[in-house]
């Protein structure tokens, strides 16, 4: 309902999560269900409850009647020392208000298990012990990501179709330049790569901003150049045009810190264009990022 607000307002209501549990949780009780697992996409705060908070995963563990919680959101690990003093939370045993939990990374980082000793009491089954954690499944050593188990094949193969096709897709012409473009002296004077990716990104802004009440807004921008020293391909590929609007800053933004792959991780140039980390990303930053555009328009400009 923040990100998504223009396409939900009026269609979907949202609650509090706690509140939602422990609506639910009963209701599933008295329909037969013995233990219950509580999937929460949701991280863990101890700073005390509040309604609607977006990090609920520890207050949804004291509901009464949740047995398990696997919880994520943060990104972060979990039983990790990252959690450490925080009411309620358990490091050393993995529990959440008593309760079993585990958060397992982000980007497949790591798995999530938790182990479950139960036995049947009289008409209900009961957890007897338990234990929790998350296991790596690469390990990263400065910028290189080591795996620490074996690809399966056959989930290779559930998905090189679809990887395939993205690949085919992120690396498909959509202009040519016959300027050879870099970022070498960005720092000290106007640069040509960091110019017409400018100039693409107020076109697609004012595409986006035709037919709609802000059409007649000025919109502005500010560029970070790109760290690498690096020669970008003469052909243009759609990285640039999915890359528009996670590199722009609008007067309708406030305080947007954009967490854009190019400035962490290497950009390769190809004959096939731009490829590396940043091609699986600039779509999913450019959804969310349009999403949040829409939501702060009326908010008091900020230049950046």
């Amino acid at each position: 309902m923040v990100w998504d607000f223009q396409h939900l307002n009026g269609k979907v209501t949202t609650r509090d999560i706690v509140q939602t549990a422990e609506a639910y949780v009963p209701l599933m009780k008295e329909q037969g269900a013995d233990l219950i697992v509580a999937l929460s996409h949701s991280g863990i705060d101890g700073a005390g409850q509040t309604d609607m908070m977006g990090n609920a995963s520890l207050y949804l563990a004291g509901v009464e009647g949740i047995d398990v919680v696997f919880t994520g959101h943060h990104h972060n690990v979990f039983p990790s020392s990252q959690y450490d003093g925080i009411e309620g939370v358990d490091t050393e045993k993995g529990t959440l208000m008593g309760k079993p939990a585990v958060m397992a990374g982000f980007w497949g980082s790591h798995m999530g298990l938790i182990d479950l000793l139960i036995e049947h009491d009289g008409n209900e089954w009961k957890i007897i012990s338990h234990s929790s954690e998350a296991r790596p499944i690469s390990e990263r050593i400065e910028r290189k990501v080591n795996p620490l188990v074996e690809s399966d094949a056959a989930v290779l193969a559930s998905v090189q179709k679809t990887h395939d096709e993205t690949l085919e897709y992120v690396r498909t012409a959509v202009g040519q330049t016959d300027a050879k473009l870099h970022s070498y002296f960005a720092l000290v004077a106007d640069d040509p790569s960091v110019q017409v990716v400018s100039q693409a990104q107020m076109w697609y802004t004012e595409q986006m901003m035709r037919g709609t009440q802000w059409e007649a807004c000025r919109s502005y921008q500010q560029l970070r150049h790109l760290r690498q020293a690096v020669a970008v391909a003469q052909t243009i590929t759609p990285t640039f045009r999915l890359a528009l609007l996670p590199l722009k800053t609008l007067q309708i933004f406030t305080s947007i810190q954009t967490p854009f792959v190019p400035l962490k991780s290497p950009v390769r140039a190809s004959k096939n264009g731009l490829n590396g980390p940043l091609a699986s990303s600039i779509k999913w930053n450019l959804e969310k990022l349009t999403s949040l555009w829409l939501t702060q328009i009326s908010r008091p400009t900020t230049l950046m």
